[in-house]
């Protein structure tokens, strides 16, 4: 990890979110800082990046440090061009979600699937205030690959955008009726799944495929089209849920009573508390094992001398390997971007710091 390279004019650092290929920031002061790749304007600054190499090949001038978004678009909500203050924000792949001090909220980015809320699917370069209905009050934003939450104050859900592979898109914010007469206490959201910590209840549900992010166990369903509740964790108070691509985690509190009994009745519950309470005996184990491990090792040393006879095959190998590596990385960036319109594939790879470079390769579908 190295530290970023933060304005030394601007307020510390108070909120950070990350998309696929570029970050957003705020300072103690509201103000917003951005920097990555800009092609769908994510960046909010008002350009793509995008300009033409010698060969007459785009490529996009990304930002490698934090760079301050002044501007907003104007519109019937919001007439202004200032950015007003910013408090909450949030990354999908290609998108971004702020929330003002006041509690509007903006949009910008990607518009495919009309993540951005704003009844189209076009991308916005700047910040642009999305229409939610009167005095809804948002204090918290979610977004994950192709969808966007926004919580009010009273605990309600507004979404826009898809999560499904299949079916229309909600283009502008609607209330999320399968959630209603539960308040919110926190909310996540995965590349295509959605997680919400209400009472003493979890709740999630995304499409297939899933991976078991959805925590219904081996034997629950595989993925659900509407909310569910995780029946494993029924009763415990979960404070706070996260989720990545493929994945989650949720924070139970370890000091309530009725989430402790629910979590009680969890084989690896009380593992974790030993491993807790005596890490160093259990740090013990693993060297004594790795200890035994090493005397059997010893015993095959004459098996040495056979290894060694191979070393000419082995070099060979070596040199198979490498160039199959070539092939590799040649034929990532050969797929490159074929479907990358839609918004779904999400790009692993970041340009190189202090060059200019075109988009990364997308990731393969599998």
């Amino acid at each position: 990890p190295r530290a970023v390279a933060w304005p030394h004019a601007a307020a510390p650092p108070c909120r950070v979110a990350a998309g696929a290929d570029f970050s957003i920031a705020t300072d103690t002061a509201g103000r917003l800082y951005s920097w990555g790749h800009p092609q769908y304007g994510q960046l909010g600054n008002g350009t793509t990046g995008e300009f033409l190499e010698r060969s007459r090949r785009v490529d996009y001038a990304y930002r490698t440090e934090p760079v301050l978004v002044q501007q907003c678009a104007p519109s019937s909500a919001f007439s202004s061009t200032l950015l007003p203050p910013i408090g909450p924000i949030a990354c999908g792949d290609r998108h971004v979600l702020a929330c003002s001090t006041s509690g509007q909220v903006f949009s910008w980015g990607f518009g495919g699937y009309g993540r951005l809320g704003l009844s189209d699917q076009a991308d916005r370069l700047r910040p642009t205030a999305v229409p939610l209905p009167h005095g809804a009050r948002i204090v918290d934003l979610v977004a994950g690959g192709t969808c966007s939450y926004a919580v009010t104050r009273s605990g309600g859900c507004f979404f826009w955008g898809r999560t499904k592979s299949t079916g229309e898109a909600t283009m502008r914010p609607k209330t999320v009726s399968e959630l209603h007469g539960w308040p919110l206490r926190s909310i996540a959201c995965g590349h295509t799944s959605t997680f919400v910590a209400s009472g003493r209840s979890l709740i999630s549900w995304g499409p297939s495929p899933c991976y078991g992010e959805l925590g219904y166990g081996a034997a629950g369903p595989g993925s659900s089209t509407t909310p569910k509740l995780v029946d494993d964790l029924e009763g415990a108070l979960v404070e706070q849920v996260a989720a990545g691509y493929a994945f989650s985690a949720v924070l139970v509190s370890a000091q309530d009573e009725e989430s402790a009994a629910v979590l009680a009745k969890r084989a690896d519950y009380e593992q974790a508390l030993t491993a807790m309470a005596h890490p160093s005996a259990a740090g013990g184990e693993g060297k004594a094992a790795n200890g035994g491990g090493k005397g059997k090792a010893g015993k095959g040393k004459a098996g040495k001398a056979k290894a060694g006879k191979g070393k000419g095959a082995d070099g060979d190998g070596e040199s198979e390997d490498g160039s199959g590596d070539d092939d590799e990385e040649s034929g990532g960036d050969a797929s490159g971007d074929a479907d990358d319109d839609d918004g779904d594939d999400v790009s692993d790879a970041k340009p190189t710091a202090g060059k200019k470079r075109g988009r990364p390769p997308a990731k393969k579908r599998k």
